[in-house]
């Protein structure tokens, strides 16, 4: 099997995995809505936008060091030791913080349920050390273990916490199980390190590189969240917690367009970290140039078909309520969740060449016009305000980002493709705006006539190329 062949297999995996985590995560959402207080939910999404902060502040951008440092390197004394030394520090940092943080997060942003603390303390020094060891399975391209250990994870959390809010047991018991869930997924991660490359004593050697590399991302992880998830405290500040019921659902729906970037983000980062170190540009290039290809002709309909179908996508898995009165925002986010994805792909350049400063810098200005637009936005335009200015703040940093990063490397993008995409798009909305579905079964014949209209007028359209249709019927052993 050719290389570029095997990586797009890994996507395919990567993605499947993905998918199936995002269908397991959006179960929840009406185990809470449905028979139960929308405040509940509202701190629910708290905690576990929360969750995705903390380690990106507190580990020191030093699990990301592991992504850009590991590939290729072949001396076995130098992974170990780079390993053991990161894990190490992030753990002593996360024992002192987390019990701080936690308290503070659920003192004013959950609703102040302080008997949450303990746990929440417990879980964020769990995550800590998990995104070491999820970074080591990145950093190596342990694409079956993650995959498996990932479908396994989320498969446990949604069984356990729809059990823990069903018998009774709410918020407390949800976030034990998601404790005990994750402390075991790590578990079995550090066994698969120590399997890999044994066990070490660290050094810190190189730990002085390693946070040059890694503090500048925590600027740009703060700044980055800020302006993907701090909409849910401005809404719960500026509206309640009850905005933020209705605000997450339709967000995560539009959310359902990362299935097409995260493979590639999961996977892009090692892959070309190892090319570069072997100076090979022009196929650097290359993935650059069928990465966002690629993720445009299957982001750009996403956009169309979630906006026909937000309606029926909310009313199913929420409350006609929250379809209400959400639904009209998932175009706008899921516009912004497309934007992002070219960023995150473009911006990869600025890791390659280790300009993690200026990622910092770039989202820092991003954030800031994002807060303070929120601040002006949500109180007379609402969640749509939010979304608004999320969308806002993408196209700033992509703007910026595209601009810089043509000066380090060529990336190719054909906008006449873009635009065929948008034209299959457009019809496709069209149809499935006619259809009008109502129930689950008209939902599912929707997408799929949906998406056969959208595949088919794109290769009327002459999207595809020759080498790329042999390379897909390779793929698909055709």
């Amino acid at each position: 099997m050719s290389e570029t062949s095997l990586f797009i297999k890994r996507i395919g995996l990567v993605g499947v995995t993905y998918i199936v985590n995002l269908l397991i995560g959006i179960i929840l959402i009406p185990v809470f809505t449905k028979g139960q207080p929308l405040e509940y939910y509202g701190v629910w999404v708290q905690i576990n936008v929360s969750m995705s902060l903390v380690p990106a502040l507190t580990c020191l951008g030093l699990p990301y060091t592991l992504v850009r440092y590991l590939p290729g390197e072949t001396d076995t004394e130098k992974v170990v030791d780079s390993f053991y030394s990161i894990l190490a520090l992030v753990f002593l940092v996360n024992l002192i913080l987390s019990p701080v943080i936690a308290y503070l997060i659920i003192r004013y942003a959950a609703g102040n349920m302080v008997s949450l603390t303990p746990p929440f303390t417990a879980l964020l020094l769990v995550q800590a050390v998990y995104s070491v060891g999820i970074a080591y399975l990145r950093a190596m391209q342990r694409v079956k273990v993650y995959s498996i250990l990932m479908i396994i994870q989320n498969l446990l959390i949604a069984m356990g916490v729809s059990g823990a809010v069903i018998y009774g047991y709410g918020i407390m018991g949800a976030l034990v199980v998601l404790l005990a869930v994750n402390l075991m997924i790590t578990l079995i991660i550090l066994y698969e390190v120590i399997s890999d490359i044994g066990t070490g004593f660290p050094s810190f050697a190189s730990i002085r590189e390693h946070l040059a590399f890694g503090l500048p991302t925590i600027f740009g992880n703060f700044s980055d969240w800020i302006v993907s998830s701090s909409d849910r405290y401005l809404i719960g500040y500026l509206l309640g917690v009850i905005y933020v019921g209705y605000y997450n659902p339709a967000y995560s729906v539009a959310s359902l367009i990362n299935v097409f970037l995260w493979p590639l983000i999961f996977l892009l980062p090692p892959r070309l970290s190892e090319l570069y170190e072997g100076g090979e540009r022009q196929r650097i290039n290359s993935y650059f140039k069928y990465s966002l290809k690629y993720y445009l002709l299957l982001a750009v309909p996403s956009i169309f078909g979630l906006s026909a179908l937000s309606g029926p996508i909310l009313t199913i898995i929420s409350t006609p309520e929250i379809a209400e009165n959400a639904g009209i925002i998932v175009p706008l986010v899921g516009t912004g969740v497309v934007v992002y994805g070219v960023y995150a792909i473009i911006s990869q350049v600025f890791v390659l060449e280790r300009k993690t400063s200026f990622i910092a810098r770039l989202w820092i200005v991003a954030a800031t016009a994002n807060f303070i637009l929120n601040l002006v936005a949500i109180p007379y335009l609402g969640i749509m305000g939010a979304a608004l200015t999320t969308l806002v703040a993408y196209l700033i940093a992509l703007s910026i980002t595209a601009s810089y990063a043509l000066k380090f490397f060529r990336i190719p993008l054909k906008s006449l493709d873009v635009l065929k995409s948008i034209l299959s798009s457009a019809v496709m909305y069209l149809l499935i705006s006619y259809i009008n579905p109502s129930g689950a079964a008209e939902l599912i014949m929707s997408v799929v006539l949906g998406a056969a209209v959208y595949l088919i007028l794109i290769i009327l359209l002459k999207t595809f190329k020759g080498e790329e249709i042999e390379m897909l019927r390779s793929l698909l052993g055709t």
